[in-house]
């Protein structure tokens, strides 16, 4: 076995931290080895359930754009690549990104004049603005909703949102009325 390495913690006491292994033990650790080439899962690997997924999607249907004859596309999962996705004929985008990458997506999109709902979290919804934000509208959800991310330990519940480039220039309000953003509003 290796060689043990040992703290004194707050309370004064010694405390194992991490055991140091011998040359041998990192030679013969082959799954230790090809661990370090798996993906590493982040919080950005978020999960939609179907059920909730097909709730949005004909919400979008009904509310925002009428999606037949549409090839509605989900380009993000994990270990995906929504740059080199093929995105020919009247595709559609209708997914949950990575939220650290979301203007990056939306001026990616806008370039190449794709459709897009995207969901995000309300708390960013307005940040990290791209380039190309004229055409964008942010859509904010009333309701709580809870989060399973890829990363085991983590679970919320926050309020949720989506961001559109097909959406009209109105603001609905939960009572149903509309209102028109002001000219010139920039979140």
């Amino acid at each position: 076995m290796g060689t043990k390495i040992v703290q004194h913690n707050i309370f004064g006491e010694m405390e194992e931290i991490r055991t140091k292994k011998t040359r041998k033990e990192i030679f013969e650790d082959y799954d230790g080895f090809v661990d370090k080439f798996k993906p590493k899962l982040t919080t950005d690997d978020c999960y939609t359930p179907q059920y909730v997924y097909d709730v949005i999607r004909d919400w979008v249907d009904e509310n925002v754009i009428p999606l037949e004859g549409k090839r509605v596309v989900r380009p993000f999962y994990p270990g995906g690549d929504y740059r080199n996705f093929d995105y020919s004929g009247d595709c559609f985008v209708l997914d949950n990104p990575p939220f650290s990458i979301l203007a990056e997506i939306r001026d990616f999109y806008a370039e190449r004049n794709i459709g897009y709902f995207l969901f995000a979290p309300a708390l960013t919804l307005f940040s990290r603005l791209g380039k190309n934000e004229d055409n964008v509208t942010f859509i904010v959800a009333a309701a709580m909703m809870s989060m399973k991310t890829a990363r085991k330990s983590a679970q919320a519940s926050s309020r949720t949102g989506c961001q559109a480039n097909c959406a009209s220039p109105y603001a609905e309000t939960s009572s149903g009325e509309s209102r028109r953003q002001p000219t010139g509003w920039r979140a």
